[in-house]
């Protein structure tokens, strides 16, 4: 009898241990990528969800960078495995650029703001020039 209780009693604490996937604060959404000839015009732009790493960086982190491309921008940042697109940082409130790997560029069209307890819901397009 004590050993089924032991048992139950192991089980009730792992139970209770295990965290949600849910994040309380946060970035997540789609991201697209495409590459092609950029002097077509941009209408004619296709894109596919992502599968690869996306990148988060703070602002404040990335304004201090002297090498905008080298290994200290990627060292400097999160990271997370996009499946088909979809991705989840969890953040503290601030100010992040999030950008794939094949397109390393911070700019206003990938910058998010993130609030406090809040999740921030958003879809990032990025395209590489051939």
């Amino acid at each position: 009898m004590k050993t089924i209780v032991a048992v139950i009693y192991s089980l009730f604490l792992l139970l209770c241990s295990c965290t949600s996937d849910n994040i309380s604060g946060g970035a997540k959404g789609v991201i697209k990528f495409g590459e092609g000839d950029c002097t077509l015009d941009q209408s004619f732009w296709y894109y596919n969800n992502y599968n690869g790493y996306a990148y988060c960086i703070n602002k404040n982190v990335s304004d201090t960078l002297t090498n905008a491309f080298g290994e200290n921008l990627f060292s400097n940042c999160d990271s997370v495995w996009c499946n088909n697109g979809k991705y989840v940082f969890a953040l503290d409130p601030g100010l992040y650029y999030i950008f794939v790997r094949e397109n390393p560029i911070r700019g206003l069209d990938n910058l998010i703001t993130v609030h406090y307890q809040s999740l921030t819901e958003t879809e990032l397009f990025f395209y590489r020039c051939l």
